[in-house]
């Protein structure tokens, strides 16, 4: 959101964030980070720790002052938080 409010645009990559992906997510867990223009974020997960091709999607909702996420998940019920939605 920082980056957002400096800039007036969301980030292509990590990198712009100042901070690597090793900083911010455990590589067991996250094997890419994908940035959208619209300032979505998708993590891949690890299929050695998840299921094949599972991802999370963390997509921004502009409330005015302040940004709202949405959460998507490809997850099981077992790892997924009752914030996060489930598609199929």
């Amino acid at each position: 959101m920082q980056f957002y409010q400096m800039e007036g645009r969301w980030p292509n990559n990590i990198n712009e964030l100042g901070t690597s992906r090793v900083a911010v997510f455990d590589e067991n867990f996250v094997t890419q980070i994908q940035f959208d223009y619209d300032g979505s974020m998708v993590l891949n997960l690890d299929s050695d720790n998840f299921e094949h091709d599972a991802m999370i999607s963390l997509q921004p909702i502009d409330k005015g002052m302040r940004v709202e996420w949405k959460c998507v998940t490809n997850l099981d019920d077992s790892y997924r938080g009752s914030f996060c939605q489930s598609v199929e």
